[in-house]
């Protein structure tokens, strides 16, 4: 086994922890709210957040073997985050905090990884809030060959110093909560979709992430 394949085991492995990890959170938080009362929305969350981790262990499973050639689904952007709405509002602290702006945005994708690269960076801008919450902005747009992805915060920003480092495995800007593999997945992920990723930061005033991916020709819905 070489050096080099062991490295990537590793880092695949703690990676999907890390997005299991993530689910957990959800679901003891969720489990804490149904202590205190009985909620049909709280359920639903639960289910969500229990689906998401087993979209993971699936990941763990496949892990090893030789990926499909085949052509990947076109996904709709705006209808994949519609879908995760209801999970992102339960990682930003409630409806009020969470705000999305959504046009159709066409792209061929793996869904899975889609799903966490949205996860990942609206985890990051929720936790760049330290101890209290505030804003979570999404844009979702389709313009000429290209679809956009923006998350944007107001929290604690990026040192300057880390700006370039942020996306490396287990580099993190954030001295307690941060495990430093969220953004490198994030990176890894648009790479692999022929993608481009920019971040924008000011200490203090908050951080700004902008995902481009090719896009697919528009079509009409019925």
């Amino acid at each position: 086994m070489s050096p080099q394949f062991q490295e990537n085991a590793t880092l695949t492995v703690c990676s999907i922890a890390h997005n299991i990890n993530q689910m957990l959170q959800v679901i003891s938080h969720c489990a804490e709210l149904l202590s205190e009362s009985s909620s049909s929305d709280i359920l639903s969350d639960l289910q969500r957040a229990n689906q998401e981790a087993a979209r993971y262990t699936g990941q763990l499973m496949a892990f090893g073997q030789a990926q499909s050639s085949g052509e990947m689904p076109l996904i709709d952007l705006s209808e994949l985050l519609r879908d995760l709405e209801p999970l992102l509002l339960r990682l930003v602290g409630g409806a009020g905090k969470l705000e999305m702006s959504l046009e159709q945005a066409l792209v061929r994708a793996d869904d899975n990884e889609l799903r966490q690269m949205v996860l990942n960076l609206v985890i990051n801008a929720a936790e760049s809030y330290a101890n209290s919450s505030g804003p979570v902005r999404i844009w979702v747009r389709g313009q000429n060959q290209e679809a956009e992805l923006i998350v944007q915060d107001e929290g604690c920003g990026i040192a300057p110093e880390l700006v370039n480092q942020i996306f490396r495995p287990f580099v993190s800007s954030k001295r307690k909560s941060g495990r430093g593999l969220g953004l490198s997945q994030v990176s890894s992920t648009v790479s692999r979709h022929r993608g481009a990723l920019d971040v924008e930061s000011q200490p203090g005033r908050g951080t700004t992430f902008r995902v481009r991916l090719p896009q697919e020709c528009r079509y009409s819905k019925p």
